[in-house]
């Protein structure tokens, strides 16, 4: 009888392993085809590193939807329909880490420059690197211009964030206090880290300052 009992148990967890097995597979198939899918219709291109955080977040746990041909046409008309409220809301996220008065809790215009804070690892002075979520700011302050202007945003591995990287890289300690130049706008770093930022085309600037202006009718005049 405990024999029976016992294989019983046995086959009861080897069900349940199975199971959980099948589940894993399958959760990390819909998400490989979700990442695809927003790749490849561009609706990544739209968000701000804030945003594309949210979703995968929401990829990676419990509640990942399942990849049906009903739930993709659902979630893309969703996305679709408000894709403009996400590149606004995008803009608005990289702004308020970029240009906001915390005192004030709005936002400042942009005028022809703004200054990053910690873009730079000084490693005792004889190297220079930029930081990794440098990088990404970088980026996402190029995306809007890039999307603005009507033109396809570069792949990550040749962006602003990662040529600005190799740039530094490559150029040493020398490269530091160069000017480095993007697609629309500058940028110079400093021994101490910072990087200012000059942008090269004011329409853009105007017109990024509308979408702020939208949703912040209180906002600061420019900084610098």
């Amino acid at each position: 009888m405990t024999e029976i009992i016992e294989r019983s148990l046995s086959a009861d967890c080897s069900t349940t392993r199975e199971a959980a097995l099948k589940r894993s597979i399958c959760r990390y198939a819909d998400r490989d085809i979700w990442t695809r899918l927003m790749n490849d219709t561009g609706m990544f291109t739209l968000m701000s590193e804030a945003q594309r955080k949210e979703w995968d977040t929401q990829l990676y746990s419990d509640d990942c939807p399942e990849i049906t041909l009903d739930n993709v046409i659902a979630t893309f008309r969703a996305l679709n329909a408000s894709k403009g409220e996400t590149f606004e809301q995008g803009v608005i996220d990289v702004f308020r880490n970029l240009s906001w008065d915390y005192k004030t809790h709005n936002p400042c215009f942009l005028g022809k420059k703004i200054i990053i804070d910690g873009v730079l690892d000084n490693h005792r002075g004889l190297y220079f690197s930029v930081r990794t979520y440098a990088q990404n700011r970088i980026d996402d302050l190029a995306r809007p211009f890039w999307i603005l202007d009507g033109k396809t945003i570069p792949d990550n591995r040749v962006s602003e964030g990662a040529n600005l990287s190799a740039f530094i890289s490559q150029g040493g300690a020398k490269s530091v206090g160069e000017v480095f130049t993007c697609e629309y706008f500058t940028v110079r770093t400093y021994k101490k880290g910072s990087a200012h930022v000059t942008f090269t085309r004011p329409d853009l600037v105007e017109k990024v300052n509308d979408i702020i202006a939208r949703h912040y009718p209180g906002a600061l005049p420019p900084v610098v």
